[in-house]
């Protein structure tokens, strides 16, 4: 079947993102809300994952991956011969697909399994073909990535990343470990310029573990029930897991970053002592409910910045 036969597209609404509420006190009710209501010009800026370097470097907040390429010309076509053999290629407006990890090492990435369960979905692409055995030629990444940019991001009621214009494919710099793993993922929840807690995720290409930890003291908070991912038994105090001065660094720069919005994600990487700033998020999971102590505490931060906004 052709193009001229796909079937229209639709937006995608899930049935909690019109159950707005009134007078919100879970982080999923003040999100939704904000879905609806929060226009601030900024957002779609932060969230444009081109743009956003930009933002982070007039910050000064902590440094950003090196681009080699940026187009928003179709058909897409990527300079591959002057790309490096590792790099991240994805567009700026998506998030959970079209996002390439190009290992072309003499070494492969170490740890990526096959059938990953992951929150977005990554290819991890080696000799033409990715981590599950489908093949990748660069004509096939190329025509993929432009399919995206074609397309308005899906979910209707993500008002910051559907206002994200022009849409583009950017290729980035590919962070890894001196073991040549990919880093883990520090995404620190801010509220009013202010960190609330702190989101550690290690086994992006294996098995995903997660933890929540204070940004004060580094203790580990606890989830219960409908909870994503299995804990990491490892570490109970990330202060402790990456020293004082790290992990006081890490704060800053996520709090540096977000003073200018209500809410937002900072997502961060840690490599040979150097934070990197990794992308922002308003409309973490779409705004679905999440654990109860997740729920409730976001929810309290939520309140606490609102109030905090509002004083003299």
């Amino acid at each position: 079947m052709g193009d001229r036969m796909r079937l229209p597209f639709s937006p995608v609404i899930h049935p909690w993102h019109e159950e707005i509420s009134d007078d919100p006190k879970l982080i999923s009710e003040f999100i939704v809300k904000s879905m609806h209501d929060d226009r601030n010009p900024l957002m779609p800026i932060m969230e444009d994952k081109y743009a956003a370097r930009e933002y982070v470097l007039e910050k000064q907040a902590c440094q950003v991956t090196e681009l080699f390429h940026w187009t928003q010309e179709l058909p897409i076509r990527l300079p591959w011969e002057k790309l490096p053999k590792r790099c991240v290629i994805k567009t700026n407006h998506w998030s959970g697909d079209g996002i390439f990890i190009m290992d072309g090492g003499e070494e492969p990435i170490s740890g990526v399994k096959k059938d990953m369960e992951i929150q977005e979905i990554y290819r991890v692409v080696r000799d033409n073909r990715d981590q599950d055995g489908n093949r990748w030629s660069n004509r096939k990444i190329e025509r993929k990535l432009g399919r995206l940019v074609k397309r308005k991001y899906p979910f209707k009621y993500e008002w910051a990343v559907r206002a994200i214009k022009p849409a583009g494919v950017l290729v980035e710099e590919l962070l890894l470990t001196e073991k040549g793993t990919t880093a883990d993922d520090i995404k620190v929840h801010c509220f009013f310029g202010k960190a609330g807690f702190i989101q550690y995720e290690v086994g992006k290409f294996t098995s995903v573990k997660q933890n929540l930890h204070d940004p004060i003291s580094g203790d580990f908070i606890p989830q219960t029930e409908n909870r994503k991912w299995p804990p990491i038994d490892e570490i109970n105090n990330l202060r402790e897991h990456f020293g004082d001065e790290m992990f006081d660094n890490i704060v800053s720069a996520a709090e540096k970053l977000s003073t200018e919005v209500a809410y937002v994600r900072v997502d961060l990487f840690m490599v040979d002592s150097s934070i990197y700033f990794g992308e922002f998020t308003f409309y973490p999971r779409t705004g679905e409910k999440q654990s109860k102590e997740w729920e409730e505490l976001g929810g309290k931060l939520w309140q606490q910045g609102l109030a905090r906004s509002k004083a003299p």
